[in-house]
């Protein structure tokens, strides 16, 4: 695939950050919140060298160009457990495990697994807890 490079911007609300890099609070104490504008890269023939790089408009290009798209429906079917509050009749709130969808993030995470697993870092269940690497080296 020679396609001609195409980007996209998109507006994202983030946290303002002082000069040190520490988010900014107003007087209540509330996180101030700022928009910037976020160039991606976004034809099926870029490869991310890390996840942020990943949007939402490159999944699509992507999955087009690559006829995945019998897999995206049904990662973007799955469901996940979340926990949420409902109120009662009483007025009180529960908290209840739900089924929702899965969040962008979750489905980035999934499509980077997929199709760019070097760019994916390994979870904490992949590499050996503190403990185990002491039990190791400490076990007669």
């Amino acid at each position: 695939m020679a396609s001609k490079e195409k980007y996209s911007t998109v507006e994202r609300r983030v946290k303002k950050k002082d000069k040190e890099g520490n988010p900014l609070k107003d007087t209540s104490g509330r996180y101030v919140y700022e928009t910037v504008a976020i160039k991606y890269r976004v034809d099926a023939d870029f490869v991310p060298s890390e996840i942020g790089q990943i949007c939402g408009e490159f999944m699509d290009n992507y999955i087009e160009a690559n006829k995945q798209g019998e897999w995206f429906v049904a990662l973007l079917e799955k469901t996940e457990p979340k926990k949420v509050k409902e109120k009662q009749a009483d007025g009180s709130e529960i908290e209840v495990i739900k089924n929702v969808p899965l969040s962008f993030m979750s489905i980035r995470s999934e499509f980077a697994k997929k199709f760019f697993p070097n760019i994916v870092k390994s979870s904490s269940s992949d590499n050996e807890s503190y403990r185990v690497k002491m039990l190791k080296k400490y076990k007669k």
